[in-house]
């Protein structure tokens, strides 16, 4: 069984966007994301949810805008990198399309 690991994560306080590497049935890579607030439970073990306060909605604003950036960097990085410069082995596992 292959873990997918994520392409990126960003934290701020208890909140943490993680950013998906992801392929399309055709081959074409494209990217996800997702928000979890970390929290401790009623016998102070930490769990996650993805139920956010309203407080945490600046929190979220701030990591959404990291990771918009680095999606955009991380797009022209790849559109500006050569076929051949590139990791065969990402290469192969998402099929980058220009």
């Amino acid at each position: 069984m292959t873990t997918n690991q994520p392409a990126k994560r960003f934290r701020l306080g208890s909140i943490t966007v993680t950013i998906w590497a992801n392929t399309d049935r055709n081959g074409r890579a494209f990217h996800t994301t997702s928000f979890h607030r970390s929290y401790r439970d009623a016998k102070g073990v930490w769990a996650n949810t993805t139920s956010l306060r309203a407080v945490d909605l600046p929190v979220v604003r701030v990591l959404a805008q990291q990771a918009q950036e680095w999606l955009l960097a991380h797009e022209a990085a790849l559109v500006a990198t050569p076929p051949s410069a590139l990791d065969p082995v990402l290469v192969e596992s998402h099929q980058y399309h220009r």
